[in-house]
Order: C-alpha cells, then sequence, then structure tokens
C-alpha cells in the first residue's frame, strides 16, 4: 500500500483489516482513504460524492464499523437509507461481508422481512439496520413505544443515492423522519449523518439535508474522476403517420439488436410505454436475426416485484441480457458488468443522463458507452416555428454538451410542500395517538423539516383537515374535548391504506393477471376494455375479462399488440439546458457524436433559426395577431411569465423555449412593459395555473392552500422580471 493508504488502514478495526486482507483488497482508493481520515478523526457529517462504482459505500462504511464495532449492543449503532427496496437488498449482503469478522449484525426492515425477525431486532436491537425512508416512518408509527430503546445509542446514519432525496417530496419526508427520530431519542447526542451520491452539482441544498442547523460545518469528499466514454447520438426522421412511426421503431430495434451485441446492456426510455414499445420491437427484431442470442427483458414500476427481481437477476448472470428499463435501473442496484447505455428520446436532465451513464463501464479498465436514439418527427414549411427547429435534437446536444462540462443541475428546495406536510401531521398524530397542534408544529415545523412554514400558514392547514369536504366526506383530523388532535374517520381511512408511507403521488390501478400470476398494474383511466390488445412486461395479451369491482384483469397471450398508457410526470427543463439549446442553433460548432442523419437536421435546424432570426430577436411576428416571445429561460421562470400573460389578459402558448402570444408585435412590447413595472403578488399569479394539483395529498386542500404553495414553489416573479427586463 502507498503511505496515505496505509496510515488509512492503520486507522481501522483490526477486524476491518483482516477483512479486507480475506477480499484480497492491496490498495484503499484516494475517496477512501480521505473519508477514513475524515471520519475517524473528526465528529463532522460528511458527504461523499463520485461516480458510480467508485467504492463511496465502502468510503462511508470501513470507517463507521471500526468506530462501532466495540459498541455495546443493546441499540442499532448504524442505519443505512436507501430509495429502494431492491437497494436494501443488494447493500445487505455487501454489509454482511464487510462484517465477517467483527461479529456486526445486519439487519433490513422491509415488507418481505418476516414479522419474527422484526420483533427479534426489536426484542434485541444491535448492529446495523437497512431500510428505506417509509420503512423508518413505519417503525416510527407501529412501534413507537420501542423506538427510544431501539435507537438510544445510534451513532450514524448513511444516506445512499442522496440526490434522489433531493427537491422533491421524498427528500422533504426522510428529512422530516429523521428529525422526529432525534426528538424521540432525545437527549442522547445527535448522530452523524452521511450522504452518498454521484449526480450533485451545487452541494448547497445537499449540505442542509445533512446538516439542517449548520449546513456549512457539513464536509464533502468529492472524487471528480471520470472515466473515458464513447457516445453516439442516432436520429431517426419519420412522417407523422403512424405507418411511418412504427417503420422507425422498428429501426431502432435493429440498430439496437447491433449495438448491444452478446453483452449485457440499459435501454433507458422516459415513458414505461415507450419501454414496453420497444421491447416488444427489440423481441421481434432478435426473432427475424435467427443467430442473434440477445436477450431483451423489462423492468419499470408497474411491473409486478417479482418480474422485476427476475429481471435484476438475469442482468447479474453472464448470459447476454439487455433490459430496456425506465428510471427504476437509474440508481446503484448492482447488476453486474453492463457494457452500454441507451437513451430513447431527448434526456430530460443532465443529472438523469449523467447518473445512467455511469451504469456502464463499470468493470476495471472499461470506458462508458452512450448512445441516444431520436425519433424526430419531419415537418414541412408550413409547420409551427418552433416544430421546424427539431426542439429534441437540440435539447439533447445542450444536455449532452452540458454534461461534457461536468454541470449539473441543482436540485431546488420545495419550502411551501403542505402535501407532504398533510401526511407528517396524520402520521404524528397516529405515533402518538394524539396531541395539541402546538406540539404538532413544534416536532414538525419550528424543530422540524417543514421551518419554511409558520404558526399561522400551519393553522390555516389544520383547519382545512379539520372540515368536512363534503356531507359524504369526512374529516382527515378531529379534536377530542381536551384540545388534541385525533385522526377523523377519512383520515383512518388514508391510514390504513398500503400506500400511507408513500409520499409520492400513486394512482388507483387494475391488477394485471396472466393464469394466476399479478404481471403489474395499469392506471384505472388507461385500463383497457374486454378483447383489446396490450403489450405489457415484453410480451403481447389480449383482455379476456375484467372485474371492476376488485380492479383485475385477466389477461392471454396474443400476437396483436398496442402501446398502453400509464400515469406520466412532467419535467421541466433547467434555465442552463434551455440557454445551451439557443448556443446550439446560434454557433456553427459540429459535434462529433452526432450520426448523419442528426448532422442534417441539426443543419435544417440552424438554417430556419437563422432565417427567422431565433435566436437573436426577442419577438418574432407570427401572423397578425400572433407573435412569439422569445425568452429562452427554465421552465419555473417560464411559467410566471405565462401566467403574468394570463394576468395582463394575453393568451399564451407554452413552447419550452419561449411563448406563442395571441397579440400582435407593438401589443405584446406595452404589455410586457407592464408586466415589468406593474406590482404582482405571486398569489394572483399562482390562481391562472391550471394543473394546481401535482401532490398526493394536494386535493384535500382546497385552493387557497394550493395557491400559496404554488406561489411559493411554482411562481419566480424575480427572475420572470429580469427576463422580461432583457426582452425590451
Amino acid at each position: 500500500m502507498s503511505n496515505s493508504s496505509n496510515s488509512a488502514f492503520e486507522l481501522l478495526h483490526p477486524g476491518i483489516q483482516r477483512q479486507l486482507w480475506r477480499m484480497k483488497w492491496d490498495e484503499l482508493r484516494s475517496l477512501q482513504v480521505r473519508s477514513i481520515n475524515e471520519l475517524i478523526n473528526t465528529t463532522n457529517n460528511v458527504i461523499i460524492g463520485a461516480a458510480t462504482a467508485s467504492g463511496k459505500t465502502e468510503a462511508a462504511f470501513l470507517p463507521i464499523l471500526s468506530l462501532i464495532a466495540e459498541s455495546p449492543d443493546n441499540s442499532i449503532k448504524a442505519l443505512y437509507i436507501g430509495p429502494l427496496r431492491a437497494l436494501i437488498n443488494d447493500q445487505f449482503s455487501r454489509m454482511e461481508e464487510l462484517c465477517s469478522y467483527i461479529h456486526m449484525p445486519v439487519h433490513r426492515w422491509h415488507s418481505d422481512v418476516s414479522s419474527s425477525k422484526k420483533k427479534a431486532l426489536i426484542k434485541n436491537p444491535s448492529g446495523i439496520l437497512l431500510l428505506t425512508p417509509e420503512s423508518l416512518e413505519s417503525i416510527l408509527i407501529n412501534h413507537s413505544i420501542h423506538v427510544k430503546s431501539l435507537f438510544h445509542a445510534l451513532r450514524f446514519i448513511v444516506i445512499d443515492e442522496l440526490h434522489a432525496f433531493l427537491g422533491n417530496e421524498r427528500g422533504l419526508h426522510l428529512c422530516s423522519l429523521l428529525s422526529r427520530l432525534n426528538i424521540a431519542i432525545a437527549p442522547q447526542p445527535p448522530f452523524r449523518k452521511i450522504g452518498l451520491s454521484a449526480t450533485i452539482g451545487d452541494y448547497s441544498l445537499a449540505r442542509k439535508v445533512i446538516h439542517p442547523e449548520n449546513p456549512e460545518l457539513v464536509t464533502v469528499i468529492e472524487d471528480k474522476t471520470s472515466k473515458d466514454f464513447g457516445l453516439k447520438v442516432h436520429s431517426y426522421l419519420h412522417k407523422a403517420d403512424l405507418t411511418d412511426l412504427e417503420l422507425v421503431e422498428r429501426r431502432i430495434a435493429n440498430d439496437l439488436l447491433n449495438h448491444c451485441g452478446k453483452r449485457t446492456n440499459l435501454i433507458f426510455a422516459n415513458a414505461r410505454s415507450d419501454v414496453e414499445v420497444f421491447a416488444d420491437a427489440c423481441k421481434e427484431a432478435a426473432k427475424e436475426q435467427i443467430n442473434n442470442a440477445q436477450q431483451f427483458v423489462v423492468h419499470h414500476g408497474s411491473l409486478s416485484r417479482s418480474i422485476r427481481e427476475d429481471t435484476e437477476e438475469r442482468l447479474k448472470s453472464s448470459r447476454a441480457v439487455t433490459a430496456i428499463c425506465s428510471s427504476t435501473l437509474e440508481l446503484g442496484i448492482d447488476i453486474g458488468n453492463v457494457r452500454m447505455v441507451g437513451q430513447i428520446g431527448a434526456p430530460g436532465s443532465v443529472a438523469s443522463l449523467k447518473q445512467r451513464l455511469g451504469r456502464s463501464g463499470r468493470g476495471e479498465g472499461e470506458s462508458q458507452i452512450l448512445r441516444i436514439y431520436l425519433d424526430i418527427e419531419e415537418v414541412n414549411q408550413d409547420a409551427d416555428i418552433f416544430k421546424r427547429l427539431y426542439l429534441p435534437l437540440i435539447q439533447t446536444i445542450s444536455t449532452v454538451q452540458l454534461m461534457l462540462s461536468h454541470w449539473v443541475e441543482s436540485a431546488q428546495e420545495n419550502s411551501c410542500d403542505l402535501s407532504t406536510l398533510t401526511q407528517q401531521i396524520m402520521s404524528v398524530i397516529v405515533q402518538t395517538g394524539g396531541i395539541t397542534a402546538s406540539n404538532l408544529y413544534n416536532i414538525l415545523c419550528l424543530h422540524g423539516a417543514f421551518n419554511a412554514i409558520d404558526i399561522r400558514l400551519f393553522t390555516r392547514l389544520l383547519k382545512r383537515l379539520g372540515e368536512k369536504q363534503s356531507k359524504e366526506d369526512p374529516d382527515i383530523i378531529d379534536q377530542t374535548p381536551t384540545g388534541e388532535l385525533i385522526l377523523g374517520l377519512r383520515g383512518e381511512n388514508l391510514r390504513r391504506h398500503p400506500d400511507f408511507y408513500a409520499v409520492f403521488n400513486t394512482h388507483l390501478e387494475f391488477a394485471l393477471f396472466y393464469d394466476g400470476r399479478q404481471l403489474g398494474s395499469l392506471p384505472m383511466a388507461s385500463a383497457p376494455p374486454n378483447n383489446e390488445h396490450l403489450i405489457f412486461a415484453g410480451r403481447r395479451w389480449q383482455v379476456i375479462d375484467s372485474d371492476t369491482e376488485n380492479r383485475c384483469i385477466f389477461l392471454k397471450p396474443a400476437t396483436g399488440k398496442k402501446k398502453p398508457y400509464f400515469a406520466g410526470e412532467l419535467t421541466e427543463l433547467s434555465n442552463e439546458v434551455v440557454q445551451g439549446m439557443r448556443r446550439v442553433l446560434q454557433e456553427r460548432d459540429l459535434y462529433l457524436y452526432l450520426d448523419e442523419e442528426s448532422a442534417n437536421i441539426l443543419e435544417r435546424a440552424r438554417n430556419w433559426a437563422n432565417e427567422v432570426h431565433i435566436c437573436s430577436e426577442h419577438y418574432i411576428q407570427i401572423n397578425d395577431s400572433k407573435t412569439a416571445l422569445m425568452t429562452w429561460c427554465g421552465g419555473k421562470c417560464l411559467t410566471t411569465i405565462w401566467a403574468l400573460m394570463q394576468h395582463l389578459g394575453i393568451e399564451s402558448e407554452n413552447k419550452v423555449i419561449g411563448l406563442v402570444c395571441n397579440a400582435p408585435k407593438d401589443r405584446l412590447r406595452h404589455v410586457i412593459d407592464q408586466a415589468i413595472h406593474t406590482p404582482v403578488d405571486p398569489i394572483t399569479l399562482a390562481k391562472y395555473i391550471p394543473d394546481k394539483v401535482r401532490r398526493k395529498y394536494e386535493c384535500f386542500l382546497g385552493d387557497e392552500l394550493l395557491e400559496i404553495g404554488i406561489s411559493r414553489d411554482r411562481i419566480d416573479i424575480e427572475n420572470a422580471r429580469k427576463v422580461l427586463m432583457a426582452l425590451q
């Protein structure tokens, strides 16, 4: 070992040293040396940022295990929190191996773990516990009397895939749970927190999640080493009709078949429906090429657990297999050595693309390979001026260029997530059996994760949740004569629902069955009728019967096919990606990673952009009554400008890089001047936002509370005015 590696190695517990020798480690990586020194020699909270397969887990747990190896066995000493149950199962065996020589018990807690093992842990708490945030909440609620005995000597919490908890409901949920856990085991010294991630740009919000009171005190240990990688963007121009689109899908499938070779690959699609369509197309293409041994499997969140786990096992095997998947395989589940990553459709963010790329080339000395496949609709001269820019390709190039420059989006904090607060209100009420409003506020807001919510807004939320929203719809919370808050009838029903612990949105669904086995589920709104065909789990089916009351659909194998539909999530482009799109159109740079068709389409887009001055003109007259307003700003800012236009009487259409406004150029200039100089309240603009309900419990809030939340989290008047001032 080198001197620095040897020095760090000497800091480790002898049992850990023995295990590393047994595992034939002859060197600690630089990242691990730095984290061992930081965690053993200081009391700091830490974030470890490094690429996938860089040894982040060991960087955290080698020093943690060394520090807790000699602690008494009457408490859980370390928690590992991951976003997925599959990740928990994956890390469980790695942790057991590391603990071989220190006799440290390793436990996991989720729905697949037997009640007898959970009871044994409650009776004799010890070692390390691996779980998801939802499982931690289950412990807080269902085993509240044992929380202190379980965690009274807890010293470390490791949060894996930290980026998955930034700027969203699950992150706020996790912060609230950790705050509640800290309160429950007081006055014990606070536990230390370590975050692990491969894709964080700005660490500001990450630091705040790790140490809310003093985020500047969090130490960031970052390894910026990157692997060589190969990149190619493939475009497929097609006409708008369905027949031509199917031909393009077949072309993409044939290319995928050739590019995948006899190796393990991951092909990501932005929508679960596309996962199914391209899995079917690839299987059909493979049948035609008799000598091609490549196998195609599917993986997405609407499939049954058994199908997803079967896909994961096949990926780990030595056989050639390619998974067509959604973001469910984006996180760090160990699926063996992936040779190539594919992306079907324009990437939604730099962070997601970088995370996906990191799944390939994990073997020593192997480079990463990324291929992006874009179906591009051909347009004629009469088409919308924005369609003639071929924005999916432009967005792709912008995202790739930002990734090549090592830039990643910064997560935005949600300061007024009343949906997640509603869930946590119900959770604490269940945990305590009843609690006063002031104590509830102290736990969740004053000393908790919802510190941006003042007492007045909190009181308004409680009153709303205590209202009977209709004669048939009872209240969510109620109050006893002694002043304690308890769950009302509606709250009890919500709490008993299997998905209560999940704060992210879920939808009513039909379960799909074949021969007694559940294949997965589809949203009720898109459930196919009897006799209709369907592509699902990578196979073709026909509906033979349905049970509406029990929400079941029964299938049989078929030769016909039809694209399934799933509930999707809206994604907004960052300001940097949109600005990058402008640069791509404005400049004349050649990108060597574009195939010939992509390069030709880019040339057409640039010529059109130059012809109509789309990058240099702020106002482009489309006809006598419509003007394109070229804002070139991110989604939040553009939404605010759209709402300002609505407020000032101008109907507009969002075109990602700007708006099409129903006003001639001169009038629009006058309205922009009004928008800049006329004061307006964010709540006023929030009233114009059409899709007010996005989060799980927002349907219970009513318009007034919804608009307060939107005004804080989805409206940005300051930056919108800056953009408009630049257009004058």
